[in-house]
């Protein structure tokens, strides 16, 4: 049950308006305004990793951040939640025109790895990330149980995190990464190493999830099923990001390691310099498509530009 509709019905059931958004606020952890992204430059050395990347993520939506592996995902996602320093550039949280700092509980994060505790069962490593976050023992348990339910993992509280299979293990590391409520889950390739299945049963937990209002943003390699799910998707290429508009036409360019593109002499390409170049006016639905086609390829170079002439 989405926001609104809740809201309408606790109110036809005479609960008092301060009572109601009190409830909600729990229920749907969300926030106004914007997350904005301006101009953020990280280099390593002497490889630029990352180059005046710029974007805003809205309220409620999700976000996702793609890329050939390498392309500076991870080290994007760490700069956002506070571990990496910029070396450039500012993030922060825009609410009625004013510049609001952020906090780094506005944050949970789950890795590409997850960090639970093998030792510990499903229950007792939720309560062990509740007591990193200072809540008291009756509000761990109560989001703990919550949490467990939410990801399905209900039959499974008193299993060791050893004992999980790897989809379940993530779930757990979501869980984990929700135990302090916050405005925004960031995921870092959430489905990686996982069989078909679970990963559809893992974006479904995503979708589930942000229609509790979190905005959920999520970096993955899996562009296909990325395109399937996020309502805004940006592409990092060689340290540069492109915000795709799916409405508009686009040059997708991509390269392989093999640089052999027979499999896509459907989407009616041209060969150039060992890229394959298309122009479309879908460029999102096309990107999924030709990242189903070489699902079985290593793409080495994904880039999208707004169309402005022949590419």
């Amino acid at each position: 049950m989405g926001r609104d509709e809740l809201q309408a019905k606790l109110l036809k059931q005479g609960w008092p308006d301060d009572l109601v958004a009190q409830y909600l606020d729990t229920e749907f952890r969300s926030f106004e305004g914007s997350l904005v992204v301006d101009n953020i430059s990280k280099s390593f050395g002497l490889n630029q990793v990352l180059q005046r990347i710029t974007f805003k993520v809205k309220a409620g939506e999700i976000f996702g951040i793609c890329g050939a592996s390498g392309c500076g995902k991870t080290t994007l996602l760490n700069i956002l939640v506070g571990f990496l320093p910029q070396d450039n550039g500012q993030v922060w949280l825009s609410q009625n025109g004013e510049q609001i700092p952020l906090h780094k509980t506005f944050f949970g994060l789950s890795t590409q790895n997850p960090s639970i505790y093998g030792r510990l069962t499903v229950l007792e490593n939720l309560l062990h990330f509740a007591s990193l976050y200072n809540l008291s023992p009756a509000d761990a348990r109560r989001e703990a149980e919550r949490l467990i339910e939410l990801v399905g993992l209900g039959s499974h509280r008193e299993v060791l995190a050893n004992h999980l299979s790897g989809g379940q293990q993530k779930r757990l590391d979501i869980a984990c990464a929700l135990i302090n409520n916050p405005r925004i889950l960031v995921l870092d390739e959430p489905t990686s190493g996982l069989d078909e299945h679970i990963r559809r049963q893992l974006w479904m937990l995503i979708q589930k999830i942000n229609k509790k209002g979190t905005t959920v943003l999520v970096a993955s390699h899996s562009i296909a099923e990325m395109a399937s799910v996020c309502s805004t998707l940006c592409v990092i290429s060689r340290g540069v990001a492109t915000l795709v508009d799916p409405h508009s036409a686009h040059v997708v360019t991509l390269e392989t390691h093999k640089k052999e593109y027979d499999l896509l002499k459907r989407f009616d390409g041209k060969i150039r310099s060992g890229q394959y170049v298309i122009v479309t006016k879908t460029p999102v639905a096309t990107i999924a498509a030709l990242a189903k086609q070489l699902e079985d390829e290593d793409i080495v170079q994904l880039s999208v530009t707004p169309y402005a002439g022949d590419p």
